[in-house]
């Protein structure tokens, strides 16, 4: 997990990090048998703070790589095909 970025207000905190997921595809997922694969996925979590209470919650993730990665997707159209091509990717393109 990364450092969070936090915006305060006088009215609330909103929390920003990223996290990196993994699992292995052991259970039912989506109405789809398990296949044992292997899952790494990078998450964004957006949280906001009302009262010290969170008020609301946002998980972000990449569905397209989750679904590639327990193999019931194509990855031929997808920008990266596993967490080592997405994270290259990402730190190639922050840096030029």
């Amino acid at each position: 997990m990364n450092c969070p970025n936090i915006i305060a207000s006088t009215r609330f905190v909103l929390i920003t990090f990223t996290l990196v997921c993994v699992f292995a595809n052991d259970k039912y997922f989506s109405k789809t048998l398990p296949t044992g694969r292997f899952v790494e996925i990078p998450l964004v979590v957006v949280m906001k703070f009302v009262d010290s209470k969170i008020a609301h919650a946002h998980i972000y993730l990449d569905h397209a790589l989750l679904l590639a990665q327990i193999g019931l997707s194509d990855t031929s159209s997808l920008p990266a095909r596993n967490m080592q091509e997405f994270m290259t990717k990402s730190i190639n393109q922050n840096t030029s």
